[in-house]
């Protein structure tokens, strides 16, 4: 028996690698096509490096489970195809002791998801976008922006201008967001941008700024005016999102957000929806990284079963349901994104049908393979 249970456990670990290798390469290619821009816009090398190795975790991530499937249903279908499941129950053999250490193994790989979705990936994804937001901001510059469409600058300042004859725009419309708790608009029919260290002087000719400063809140008009963005190209301390939260911060969050939600409180009924808006948010992403990290052994559940029943011998039966598999419990992943901000579809329960659609499914087919 422990001969079988080494043989099986042997085959399942190569194709598991094998499938991982794969699936790594085919899932990065998004990444290398976003690297290969980077590039092209003359980000420093350094920056690159740095973008492309923190998004190798959550790519990770999604191989792990698609790696455990598809070597399940590849290991299970050709012990199948080649007769010896057959040979395994003349013997009187257990199948469920047969699946024993590929199960133990995708349950450890569960572990592993669980602390890439909720350690790793968050602190990855908030270091990629405030690396964009730092480069983008170093790198701001008349030649990269484009007339006719509103231009992102650096801090929090969008720019409009129609027309550009060498460092001068022509019809210049300017939203600044970067003084706090302000935001100010500007109109001018020509301006020149220049850089000052850390800050961001406009040279505007007939001029229009709405408002003027904080101590004056009305409009101001001048033939000639110089308008300096101080620590305009400081690093932003970006206000974290939903998906960079950490585990622990996630559920602290969601226990504050769940308090607001409270309308026996005398709180503004706007409030309320806020509070139940945001609840939902962090609900629906907490339970869909426990989901996530339920994707290896459900794979494993599943896959093993259903390789037995192909009873073909083409590997490529075995990739077909995969990817079919795949793309259900991926799908209602999305689904629960997309209504995260509708308390009302229970976005958190949402995510978690492909779990219990496998758990199901799995009791179902593993007794009838004994």
């Amino acid at each position: 028996m422990k001969i079988i249970q080494r043989y099986v456990t042997e085959s399942f670990l190569a194709a598991f690698f094998l499938a991982g290798l794969v699936l790594t390469f085919v899932l990065s290619i998004g990444l290398l096509v976003k690297v290969t821009s980077l590039i092209a816009k003359g980000l420093p090398l350094a920056i690159i490096g740095k973008f492309f190795l923190t998004a190798i975790p959550e790519t990770i991530g999604f191989t792990i489970p698609l790696a455990i499937l598809v070597g399940s249903l590849l290991v299970f279908g050709r012990l199948s195809a080649d007769s010896e499941i057959a040979s395994m129950r003349a013997c009187g053999i257990n199948l469920v002791s047969v699946m024993f250490w590929p199960l133990v193994f995708s349950l450890l790989m569960s572990g592993i998801c669980f602390y890439l979705q909720n350690e790793v990936t968050p602190k990855c994804q908030a270091s990629r976008s405030q690396m964009l937001a730092d480069s983008h901001a170093a790198e701001f510059g008349l030649d990269v922006m484009d007339p006719g469409r509103f231009n992102e600058g650096p801090g929090q300042m969008m720019i409009w201008f129609a027309s550009r004859d060498g460092e001068w725009m022509n019809d210049v419309l300017i939203f600044d967001k970067t003084p706090k708790g302000l935001e100010r608009e500007t109109r001018a029919r020509r301006a020149r941008v220049e850089r000052q260290g850390l800050d961001l002087k406009f040279d505007l000719y007939d001029a229009t700024i709405d408002p003027f400063s904080d101590d004056r809140p009305g409009a101001a008009q001048a033939a000639h005016f110089s308008h300096v963005v101080e620590g305009a190209f400081k690093p932003a301390n970006r206000v974290k999102r939903v998906r960079d939260l950490g585990f622990r911060e996630l559920v602290a969050k969601l226990r504050e957000a769940e308090v607001l939600d409270n309308p026996g409180k005398d709180v503004a009924r706007i409030r309320v929806a806020s509070a139940r808006q945001m609840a939902s948010e962090l609900r629906e992403e907490l339970n869909k990284r426990l989901a996530l990290s339920c994707a290896a052994f459900c794979f494993a559940l599943i896959g093993m079963p259903l390789g037995i029943r192909a009873h073909r011998r083409e590997s490529t039966i075995g990739v077909a349901m995969g990817l079919g598999i795949a793309l259900v419990f991926y799908l209602a992943m999305i689904m629960g994104d997309a209504c995260r901000s509708r308390p009302e579809f229970y976005p958190h329960l949402i995510v978690w049908l492909p779990v219990a659609l496998c758990l199901v499914v799995a009791a179902v087919l593993i007794p009838r393979n004994q």
